[in-house]
């Protein structure tokens, strides 16, 4: 039997004993003998799976829930035109045996690439107390560890493993070069806003199998834990100043720009201006690239229905036939 494989394998290996770990999309009950029927994915793709025992088609189909990881042991066969795996085994699996990126998509930079870009930024803070706090922040290994791999969201951009470091270093870059165009801003107060920001993402998702918002997310979201970080961390930097505790706590509870969009405060000051700005034209424009690119592997030009995000239609172009 080959190891655990790959929805995406299943194709090549159309008559081989495959074991299979994913999770459950659907079921349903098929033709005159009630035949229990998954859909099943891994981050690869989705199939579907028949278990083959009559005899335990009523005990599987109650204990088998919809999103469980499953284990699954068959023969992959086709039925028609699809491939089906006919499983002679269907079990529950504990969600420890599946590595996160089985299911979840990852960014496309190698992650310590990222972390090497973020202790670059870092160091070029010139002003001490922020310097030390950042330092503070992300010293710890521990800390360091989840936020390089915590998503920048559920579903609306960045959403994969290690977007949320994806995104903080693009709102950094984007924001250092907003204050070489206007040396008027405090840069290493923009910088350290940047690169803390969104910190408290680390708290409001959870992610092993799928991503989904924490208790503590929902009922505080991301702005106001990331600022509770920060504050506890600030009073560990011996002689911050109340002014930059003050104006960097700003910036982190106003980086959405709007109450109505999860800040309870409006910006006030510049760098909460340029902050609020940059993270929304990149978090935007995310989603926007990332629709097109779902558009032409799809093969279609337009998305049928207004964006929720965006708040408009999306056009990708015109494919190659239609040119």
């Amino acid at each position: 039997m080959a190891g655990k494989v790959m929805v995406v394998r299943l194709t090549e290996m159309v008559g081989l004993e495959v074991e299979l770990l994913a999770l459950v999309r659907e079921k349903r009950r098929v033709g005159g003998e009630r035949a229990l029927v998954l859909s099943v994915y891994d981050v690869s793709g989705e199939a579907e799976v028949e278990l083959m025992d009559k005899s335990r088609q009523d005990e599987v189909d109650e204990e088998i829930r919809q999103g469980d990881l499953v284990r699954i042991l068959g023969r992959v066969g086709k039925l028609g035109d699809k491939v089906r795996v006919y499983a002679t085994e269907i079990e529950r699996a504990p969600k420890e045996e599946a590595p996160p990126d089985h299911f979840l998509p990852s960014a496309s930079r190698p992650r310590e690439e990222m972390v090497s870009e973020l202790r670059s930024l870092l160091s070029t803070i010139k002003e001490p107390h922020l310097r030390a706090l950042c330092e503070e922040v992300f010293g710890d290994p521990e800390f360091l560890e989840r936020f390089s791999i915590a998503p920048g969201a559920k579903m609306v951009h960045h959403a994969r493993l290690g977007g949320l470091l994806e995104h903080t270093l693009e709102v950094a870059r984007m924001c250092e070069e907003v204050a070489r165009i206007y040396p008027e801003l405090d840069r290493d107060l923009l910088l350290s806003a940047a690169l803390l920001h969104d910190v408290g993402k680390v708290v409001e998702y959870s992610w092993d199998l799928r991503i989904e918002r924490t208790d503590e997310g929902k009922l505080l979201g991301h702005v106001v834990l990331g600022a509770f970080i920060v504050a506890e961390k600030i009073r560990k930097v011996e002689g911050f100043p109340e002014d930059l505790r003050v104006r960097l706590l700003h910036c982190i509870l106003a980086h959405m720009g709007k109450e109505e969009h999860g800040s309870p405060v409006r910006p006030m000051i510049p760098e909460a201006f340029v902050l609020y700005h940059v993270d929304h034209m990149l978090a935007h424009t995310s989603r926007s690239l990332e629709m097109v690119a779902d558009l032409k592997k799809k093969g279609q030009s337009w998305l049928s229905k207004r964006d929720w995000v965006l708040g408009s239609i999306i056009y990708a172009g015109k494919g190659e036939a239609e040119r």
